[in-house]
């Protein structure tokens, strides 16, 4: 359930929200693989590379470039999807991603809304992203019902129930024809 003040801040930044017309990524020194990652349209991808490549920030910055850019849907109208990071723990995943997200969001000057407690962001045009941990029950029972702009696993050589993962959350990205990422070293 979500908290009744979570959404009272959301509702307050929907009313001052602005539309960005294009998105400046927040890093002008992005490599040239990187810089293909974010801007691939391809609705599959996998990320490898060393550790230390910068895989988290460049998956951090697609993140936020995706909730923060309007999918169109077959009606014609413009929505803000929701993306999930998933890694092997929720402790991990906040570790991980969760400063990181706060820190380019600051850099960009973006409003959000988080709640610290369900690792969540929401943006005032509507999107958000959401840390996970691998959990199979858990992510059955969140990702049902859900409309996803993408989901992004992490660290993903090392789930071991990453089959699993793919089949429960691959549904949710079909109305926002969303994306799955799979990154790992």
């Amino acid at each position: 359930m979500i908290n009744p003040s979570l959404i009272k801040s959301v509702k307050e930044l929907h009313a001052k929200r602005t539309g960005s017309v294009y998105w400046r990524y927040t890093f002008p020194e992005w490599s040239t693989g990187q810089l293909n990652f974010l801007e691939s349209s391809a609705k599959k991808l996998l990320v490898r590379g060393p550790r230390r490549a910068g895989k988290t920030q460049a998956l951090a910055e697609r993140m936020l470039k995706k909730v923060n850019t309007p999918v169109t849907i077959p009606t014609g109208e413009e929505v803000h999807g929701a993306y999930v990071y998933i890694t092997q723990t929720r402790e991990l995943a906040k570790s991980i991603m969760w400063k990181e997200l706060k820190e380019m969001c600051k850099k960009r000057g973006l409003s959000y809304v988080s709640n610290e407690v369900d690792l969540r962001m929401v943006f005032p045009n509507g999107g958000s992203i959401e840390l996970q941990g691998a959990g199979l029950q858990d992510s059955a029972n969140k990702a049902r019902g859900r409309k996803m702009v993408g989901v992004a696993v992490d660290e993903a050589a090392f789930i071991a129930p990453l089959r699993e993962i793919i089949e429960i959350w691959s549904p949710t990205l079909a109305d926002y024809e969303g994306e799955m990422v799979l990154s790992c070293s």
